[in-house]
């Protein structure tokens, strides 16, 4: 089809597909994007109109108001053992930062005798670099994975750190909140 030839009722019906496919947050960056593309197109004399124009803009998401209470972050600690799953898990309870970006630690990216952790902008969400201070508790997890494995630290992490960053992991029940999560 024509970039010129499509219409509001095009866009209109690709964003109802799009939103029920992947959601309203995908809808409304594909709606965005064409919006801008069609600026470009029409600013360069490739379209008279933008079709987005008056389709409606996909709900925006809610952001997330359920946090995990003290009680449950310490059954998490506890359930999480001293593996390299385990070491990641109490890297981002200690830290708040992504998974990703705990997945993706670096030992260049760590001051361990001024304890900041300096993500990277490519690493974060706004592109900015983010300096984080470590708690000694947060030494402790870091300094107790071996540091000759490689230049990045995820590659001692091993499996935990890459199984949370695919959001993928097969944990025992105690990670799903069976009874091993329970507060002792």
């Amino acid at each position: 089809m024509a970039v010129d030839a499509v219409t509001r009722r095009d866009v209109a019906a690709r964003l109802v597909a799009i939103t029920r496919a992947n959601g309203s947050i995908v809808a409304a960056r594909a709606r965005g994007a064409l919006s801008t593309f069609y600026v470009w197109a029409m600013g360069n004399g490739l379209a008279e109109t933008n079709p987005v124009i008056g389709t409606l803009k996909p709900q925006d998401a809610q952001p997330r108001s359920r946090v995990l209470g003290d009680e449950e972050l310490t059954a998490i600690w506890r359930a999480s053992g001293n593996d390299a799953y385990g070491r990641v898990i109490k890297l981002l309870i200690l830290t708040g930062a992504r998974r990703g970006e705990v997945g993706g630690m670096r030992w260049s990216e760590l001051d361990l005798d001024r304890a900041i952790w300096t993500i990277p902008p490519q690493r974060t969400k706004n592109n900015r670099p983010h300096a984080l201070p470590l708690m000694p508790i947060s030494l402790d997890v870091i300094t107790g994975v071996p540091h000759e494995s490689g230049p990045s630290i995820r590659y001692s992490l091993c499996c935990g750190a890459q199984a949370l960053a695919r959001q993928s992991c097969s944990r025992p029940a105690a990670w799903r909140g069976g009874a091993a999560m329970a507060p002792a």
